[in-house]
């Protein structure tokens, strides 16, 4: 296994216990993610996995939900959230590792994707916590952000997503 926390999280001291419980009884899973909640309002969920929205933009599931909103059972995601996750080495292996081009941004909700398309499970372990400083790392409104978040974005759904989503969103842009 490797465990995935930024550098601006701060794990619970039984975070890395709790997600290595639930991976040592779970085969048919790459990922378990955790309960991310924001540092500055520890109420305040950050997210519990990643997904894609309607318009196919990858989302913070549950953010902005009050922490006692969430179901404290395992259950399955679309994604881990690069933040705070536990990875099956040789899953990730397997499907071609992280997309190291990408710098930051997309790059587990690409890997998540890929092992989901590969069969595996995600799940989300919400009894791992961590408080996290989100958009700690980039100003949201640069053209850092904006440039490697779109790029990634579509990099992802031309390897991931429908040949017809990925050709719509590319000319969209």
């Amino acid at each position: 296994f490797c465990a995935l926390l930024n550098d601006d999280a701060v794990a619970d001291p039984d975070w890395l216990e709790q997600l290595l419980a639930v991976a040592a009884v779970d085969p048919d899973a790459a990922a378990w993610t955790s309960l991310m909640v924001l540092a500055d309002r520890p109420e305040t969920v950050n997210n519990i996995g990643a997904g894609v929205d309607e318009h196919w933009y990858g989302i913070d599931i549950c953010a902005g939900l009050p922490v006692e909103r969430i179901d404290p059972a395992v259950g399955d995601v679309f994604g881990f959230c690069g933040g705070a996750a536990l990875l099956r080495t040789a899953s990730v292996r397997a499907v071609g590792g992280f997309p190291a081009n990408y710098f930051m941004y997309y790059e587990d909700l690409d890997t998540s994707w890929r092992l989901k398309l590969a069969g595996w499970a995600i799940r989300a372990v919400p009894a791992a916590r961590v408080l996290h400083r989100h958009a700690a790392s980039a100003d949201k409104r640069s053209t850092m952000f904006h440039f490697h978040n779109e790029r990634n974005r579509l990099l992802t759904l031309l390897r991931c997503a429908p040949l017809a989503v990925a050709i719509g969103q590319v000319c969209r842009f």
